[in-house]
């Protein structure tokens, strides 16, 4: 007779609002954690390094599932830890693993695996203020070799950022190369920077835009690589 009693407590617990919100609440929970960890992350972007591509205070979307699959690819724009403080920083990824690079006369030279010269890559995403200003920090001509999961990541915005040209602060005992397990994700979505007081997207210099949405710089194909 208790048995029964408290089968049935069971089951009129197990059909009640409260039961049944919990329960929902905590699927909800669960779904927004495997999103977040494995398939799409938001982020805000925050300072002037990424301009023209992208603006300060932009809101975008990362793809977290891509490179569960494969590896960054040159040109990919991704969000990443540089451990150097507490923030991930947006960047594009310019050098990939087994490259030759070199900086010199404020222009950016590629020698891929098995290849023998240099290339200089052509970057239209480019504002008119970085097109051929990318110095370098240390000498005026810097050259890297990268190594098995080895990336060299930069700004688009060249003259007003760090990044990993001097090592993302100093190279005093730090790489210039971030790993694949560092990187965050890949933009995929830009819903650009909705501004509540004046009800309509505008760009950090308060020019009135709009989203991008899939439409984005998220990635370059270098044909003169090919």
């Amino acid at each position: 007779m208790d048995s029964n009693q408290n089968q049935s407590k069971l089951n009129k617990f197990l059909k009640s609002q409260w039961f049944l919100f919990i329960k929902d609440v905590l699927i909800i929970i669960l779904l927004v954690f495997l999103v977040k960890a494995f398939i799409a992350e938001t982020f805000v972007v925050k300072w002037v390094s990424m301009r023209n591509t992208y603006y300060n205070d932009e809101f975008i979307i990362l793809d977290r599932i891509s490179y569960l699959f494969k590896n960054p690819e040159r040109g990919d724009v991704v969000v990443f830890d540089p451990h150097v403080n507490e923030k991930f920083y947006l960047k594009r990824v310019i050098w990939i693993p087994w490259d030759e690079l070199k900086i010199q006369d404020w222009k950016i030279f590629i020698k891929q695996k098995w290849k023998t010269e240099f290339i200089e890559i052509i970057e239209p995403y480019l504002n008119e203020e970085n097109k051929w200003r990318t110095f370098s920090w240390s000498n005026w001509v810097s050259e890297y070799k990268l190594w098995e999961d080895e990336y060299f990541l930069i700004w688009d915005n060249r003259n007003y950022s760090t990044d990993s040209r001097e090592c993302f602060v100093n190279c005093d005992n730090r790489s210039p190369f971030i790993s694949k397990k560092d990187i965050r994700g890949k933009v995929f979505l830009d819903l650009w920077h909705f501004n509540l007081k004046e009800m309509k997207f505008v760009t950090e210099d308060w020019d009135e835009s709009k989203p991008k949405f899939f439409w984005v710089d998220s990635s370059h194909d270098y044909p003169e690589l090919k």
